[in-house]
């Protein structure tokens, strides 16, 4: 019993030279920040002896051979030095206060405008991906360093690949001119796109697409055993799928359908309008066709009469094509056309608030 009560007040005595250690090395920065600072107005014998004392404080911090009667010593020393002579220049607190929140507000903005930014959806054209009032981070870095309020971007990384879900600005004019939209980039340079029946073809392939469930309202219907391995690493638990709804204002009664979809590397869900509310499934059109679910707008972009490539349309180089996981409930490319590498400012990377609890924190696929 003996020895441990030896042994703890051996302890205590470590942890309390460690405290001195701590705090002399604190002191020692704040003084020689001072001497920074002021190195102008404070005399010159000053600010000489208040440096080399904190010089030397540091150096006895850091050394192991220091005894702490001696840290001590010398941390006394430089307290007293601190608050005499040297106490008419230390900045006020509230300038201590100031500055310190224009540090963090500095920081932040430079993470907000070069790493990450935070980014909540607005509409429901990437339901059941992301929903209405979801707060996402978007990584700004993963395609090259842009300058900020600016297109210039310099360093390009890479392009945006298919399947991966990006930020842009709008790139069409109009009043959404320069606003933020997000969508699914299906097709990059050089690829040819069309869709037909639900169904996306990329380069005259198409694309895998396997319904998950004919219509949400059957919630008994499971997802076979097989299915849900396969495809929970990629779009999340199955629960998630089930509850997925088509219940947008400009949709009900409309029944859904929910289908696991993938494009390049990555694996999704979409949902798309089951009659008697099918919406405008085949993409390009001869000749545009507007439809009452998106409020007269019509679906024209890549038209026969100007497209030589029908009946699909080719991504030129410098931009990709985007649309949105709710088929039926997206103005994105097919209405509006390609989007500009110089316009997206990065790639959609987690949900760090939702309304569901199960999907906080989540990485967006």
């Amino acid at each position: 019993m003996g020895v441990r009560q030896r042994k703890s007040g051996a302890d205590r005595r470590q942890a309390s030279l460690r405290e001195v250690r701590k705090v002399s090395r604190r002191l020692a920065r704040e003084v020689l920040r001072i001497t920074r600072r002021g190195r102008r107005k404070i005399p010159s014998e000053l600010l000489s002896e208040a440096r080399r004392e904190a010089l030397e404080l540091r150096a006895a911090a850091r050394s192991r051979a220091t005894s702490r009667d001696r840290l001590e010593q010398r941390l006394a020393e430089l307290d007293a030095l601190l608050e005499g002579p040297l106490s008419a220049y230390r900045p006020s607190a509230i300038r201590e206060y100031a500055e310190s929140i224009l540090v963090a507000v500095f920081i932040a903005l430079f993470i907000r405008a070069f790493f990450f930014e935070a980014f909540q959806i607005p509409t429901g054209s990437m339901i059941p991906t992301l929903r209405v009032g979801d707060h996402l981070f978007v990584n700004k870095l993963i395609y090259g360093v842009r300058i900020p309020w600016t297109r210039i971007r310099f360093f390009d990384w890479r392009t945006p690949e298919r399947g991966e879900i990006v930020v842009f600005q709008y790139p069409g004019p109009g009043p959404e001119h320069g606003k933020d939209f997000i969508k699914r980039v299906v097709a990059v340079a050089g690829d040819r796109v069309r869709m037909e029946g639900y169904r996306l073809y990329v380069n005259g392939e198409p694309q895998f697409s396997l319904p998950i469930s004919p219509n949400v309202d059957q919630r008994e219907e499971r997802v076979p055993d097989f299915l849900a391995a396969l495809m929970g690493g990629l779009v999340g638990p199955p629960q998630i799928w089930l509850g997925m709804t088509c219940n947008d204002p400009r949709n009900d009664p409309c029944n859904c359908q929910v289908k696991f979809e993938r494009v390049g590397r990555y694996g999704y869900v979409t949902q798309h309008h089951r009659a008697p509310c099918v919406g405008a499934p085949d993409w390009p059109k001869a000749a545009p066709r507007c439809s009452p679910l998106l409020h007269g707008d019509c679906m024209y972009f890549g038209a026969q009469a100007d497209n030589p490539h029908w009946p699909e349309v080719e991504v030129p180089e410098g931009s990709v094509f985007c649309i949105g996981d709710n088929r039926d409930n997206s103005s994105d490319g097919r209405y509006w056309g390609l989007v500009p590498l110089e316009s997206v400012k990065g790639k959609a990377l987690v949900i760090w608030w939702a309304s569901d609890w199960t999907r906080m924190f989540s990485l967006v696929h």
